[in-house]
Parts: C-alpha cells; sequence; structure tokens
C-alpha cells in the first residue's frame, strides 16, 4: 500500500508541476509576443521612414510622388532592401499615390506605404496577429503601420507618430 501511495504523490506533483509550468506559459506568451512585436515594429518604422525620405526627395525633383518602389529603386532614390518588409519572407510595402485638392484649390499630391500587422508579425501567435488585426479594423485604423494618407494630406506622417 505504501509503493502506491508514494506512486500517487509521484503523479500528483507531476501533475502539479505540469499545471505550474502552463499558468506561466500562459502569462509569458503575450509578453513575448508584445516583445517580439515592438522589436519588429523599430524595423519596420525604421524602413518606412526612409521610404518617406525618398519619396519626398523625389517629389521635390517631379512634383509628384512616386507610384512603385521598384521605380525608386531603378532611379537610385533608394537602395532595393528597403522595399521589403523585415520579417516577412520578402513581402513589399504597399505603396499607392494619389492626389486631393487644397482649401486654395490646389492639387497636393499624396502617397501611402505601409505593411499590415500580418505580414511583418508573420511566424507568431495567429490569435495575438487576428486580435490587434480585428482591432484596429473595428476602429476603423490601418491594420499595420503606415506613412503618409490617400485620403488626408498628413504631411506623410506615419500612423505610429500621430496617435494612430
Amino acid at each position: 500500500m505504501k509503493i502506491k501511495g508514494n506512486a500517487i504523490n509521484i503523479v500528483l506533483a507531476g501533475a502539479v508541476a505540469l499545471l505550474a509550468y502552463l499558468c506561466v506559459a500562459s502569462i509569458q506568451a503575450p509578453m513575448r509576443f508584445d516583445s517580439k512585436r515592438t522589436e519588429r515594429e523599430k524595423d519596420v518604422k525604421r524602413r518606412l521612414v526612409k521610404i518617406r525620405r525618398s519619396e519626398e526627395s523625389f517629389r521635390k525633383v517631379n512634383g509628384h510622388y512616386c507610384p512603385s518602389l521598384e521605380t525608386l529603386v531603378r532611379g537610385g532614390w533608394m537602395a532595393d532592401s528597403l522595399r521589403y518588409i523585415p520579417h516577412s519572407a520578402n513581402k513589399e510595402f504597399r505603396l499607392a499615390t494619389g492626389t486631393t485638392m487644397s482649401r486654395a484649390g490646389e492639387i497636393v499630391p499624396l502617397m501611402e506605404c505601409g505593411a499590415e500587422y500580418a505580414d511583418y508579425l508573420e511566424g507568431l501567435d495567429k490569435n495575438s496577429i487576428n486580435a490587434i488585426t480585428d482591432e484596429a479594423n473595428s476602429a476603423g485604423l490601418f491594420p499595420g503601420l503606415r506613412i503618409g494618407s490617400l485620403t488626408e494630406n498628413n504631411g506623410n506622417a506615419g500612423n505610429w507618430e500621430k496617435g494612430k
């Protein structure tokens, strides 16, 4: 009977240890995701800022924004590596250009360049990515990081620079 009691105690101790590990892991998972997200977003922001500088230089010379990252690269406006979203298996930033009319009746060129959460958070927890994407979409915000806007002249600010 003593052997059976020891075996039960060992099994119970193992179960307690497993449950303790699972509790700690469930608490650390969101913290690890947030840490990796912050690290990856720094890389994406750096590239977007460099793309913004390239686009603004192009506009000063040409009077409009360049509609293609490929054209910016071929024209020597930016390095080829800048068009790829960090941590995304070589997906490219999405770039779009357009115009709007100012209050004074002048045509104002616009550009927008960004990367969605699903692109640069690839390989991290899918539920967490879906949750922050759904949250942004529900709030009417871009689900990721973006510079500029096709709907307003915001000085090509990043959505992280002006409180989203």
